[in-house]
């Protein structure tokens, strides 16, 4: 459980806050904060998608 899961590898890469995208991309926010801190382990394609969108989201985010 103390190991970093890639999506909050991710976030924290590209400093954005958990709550931030989850409410952007529609996700509860447990749901999010359960797979960053290793409660609960979400499939591939969902781990990949967040990952993907995290890095959308960030590059928006830039170029306000």
């Amino acid at each position: 459980m103390n190991e970093k899961s890639a999506i909050r590898e991710a976030l924290d890469k590209y400093d954005i806050k958990m709550a931030e995208f989850a409410r952007a991309e529609e996700i509860p926010l447990r749901t999010l904060h359960n797979w960053c801190y290793g409660v609960r382990k979400p499939a591939k394609y969902l781990e990949r998608w967040c990952i993907e969108h995290i890095e959308k989201y960030a590059k928006e985010k830039a170029a306000k």
